[in-house]
């Protein structure tokens, strides 16, 4: 756009000198060639010329152009805005500046933007100044057509420089690349990638076959130290757990033992003072010889639950028929089912051989039991049920009676565990037979759990078919 104000600006000489001889003459030669060089000029350079009087004050000519461009009153908004916009009009002389140039928006009856080309004229009345209105829109246009003509070469040469990085890359930088690409990986113990560079540069061949060397050495080396380090690890937390469970079977020996030990401590002081004497003494004894014998159950069961957890206790797996052995368990209980009224339904199938250990599933299906006749109350039912499935068979043993809070289910397996603790005491308990039927049901890989029912509970387990 400076170019074009330049350009314009010192044209503006060749209508200075024409408006020289159109104010000393009134001839109509000098007239008529006045508005042909402002009409030509005009045409060539896409102006509107105006000329204004001294001090702005007044109109002194414009060509029939501008006054049909911007309308009756466009002059008048012309010589309005320059009047606002040059405060010092001095400026405009020869050895100050030979011109300026204003910006201005809308202008008469034309609403866009324009510059303003003023220059000072000499006349004897005074300086005039010639204005020059060039619209800014075919700049505007010719800047739009340069951006798009930019644009177009810059993307030329991006592509021209994108298209060489490219060859470069893969001709020269593509062997480095890669052998920093195997180098990074490496560094974070990924000893996967491996350099496959064929150059004509032996060089960096003999390089990368050096780093994929190292890389495998690296990886085996490595390797045997995980497995070596996961070994540890696992050898760490079985040492841990096993400590774990020497505490925890000390503390819950201490725990149990502390009841019966103080029991038979206070019977026996009591016997020594000779507070009881006869029948009394003789209760006492026998309160002292049941605690005894429960003490040596506990620690049976204990040491039991101890050799199963650790793995000490072999199974003597065989084939045995599973209803044969509910019939014997139910045989040794009876009299005390009898006794407390419990009506027994029995859903049995015969003579089903089934793999386990006899001895230890018969300690599982008198612990069901056990709990199930000591959970139901008189004149309740007990059920007990064997169905097959696919390739074993359940086993259910379901109670009458109250159910089990959801929160006490997961943890009913767990020993020394009880969810009414005076009334499983009062039931003679210890609290492991549940942890021991678990251990022993998981070395069977049986399917076991316990689940309430709409009338009570229900404890299953299952066995495989010996075919």
């Amino acid at each position: 756009m400076l170019t074009k104000e330049k350009f314009i600006g010192k044209n503006l000489d060749i209508i200075q000198e024409a408006y020289g001889g159109y104010l000393s003459y009134n001839e109509h030669f000098y007239k008529t060639l006045f508005k042909q060089r402002v009409d030509n000029y005009e045409k060539s350079n896409d102006v509107y010329i105006c000329i204004l009087g001294t001090d702005l004050k007044d109109i002194q000519f414009e060509s029939p152009s501008f006054h049909s461009k911007f309308g009756k009153y466009g002059a008048d908004d012309l010589k309005n805005r320059l009047k606002s916009n040059l405060k010092n009009l001095s400026i405009l002389t020869p050895v100050g500046y030979p011109y300026v140039s204003i910006k201005i928006t809308d202008l008469g009856d034309v609403k866009s933007e324009f510059f303003v080309i003023v220059k000072s004229v000499s006349t004897p009345k005074g300086p005039h100044y010639l204005a020059a209105v060039h619209p800014l829109q075919p700049i505007s246009e010719v800047i739009s057509i340069s951006k798009e003509y930019y644009l177009i070469i810059y993307a030329i040469a991006i592509i021209i420089i994108i298209s060489t990085s490219f060859i470069y890359s893969k001709m020269i930088s593509r062997p480095l690349l890669e052998l920093n690409t195997v180098a990074s990986k490496m560094s974070k113990l990924d000893f996967n990638a491996k350099c496959k560079i064929k150059s004509s540069n032996d060089e960096l061949e003999a390089l990368g076959n050096t780093l994929n060397f190292l890389s495998e050495n690296l990886n085996t080396a490595l390797t045997s130290l995980k497995v070596a380090n996961e070994k540890l690890q696992q050898d760490i937390n079985k040492e841990r757990e096993l400590e774990n469970m020497r505490k925890e079977f000390v503390a819950d020996v201490s725990h149990e033992l502390k009841t019966p030990i103080s029991l038979i401590k206070g019977y026996s002081e009591g016997i020594k003072d000779g507070i009881a004497k006869g029948k009394k003494k003789d209760n006492y004894l026998d309160i002292i010889i049941d605690e005894c014998d429960k003490m040596n159950i506990l620690v049976n069961e204990m040491l039991d639950l101890s050799k199963l957890e650790f793995g000490k206790i072999p199974l003597h797996i065989k084939a045995f028929h599973l209803d044969y052995l509910i019939e014997k368990v139910l045989s040794k209980h009876i009299n005390l089912i009898q006794q407390k009224k419990i009506i027994l339904e029995i859903n049995m199938l015969k003579n089903i051989p089934v793999f386990g250990d006899e001895f230890r599933i018969e300690g599982v299906i008198t612990n069901f039991l056990t709990n199930a006749i000591s959970h139901t109350s008189e004149n309740h039912i007990i059920k007990i049920t064997m169905s097959k499935l696919s390739n074993e068979v359940m086993v259910e043993f379901e109670n009458q009676g109250k159910h089990i809070s959801n929160r006490y289910l997961p943890r009913i397996w767990e020993k020394f565990y009880r969810i009414e603790k005076s009334r499983d005491k009062k039931l003679g308990g210890t609290g492991l037979g549940l942890a021991i039927c678990k251990n022993i049901l998981s070395l069977h890989k049986s399917h076991f759990g316990v689940e309430n029912t709409q009338t009570g509970v229900k404890f299953f387990f299952t066995l495989n078919i010996s075919e």
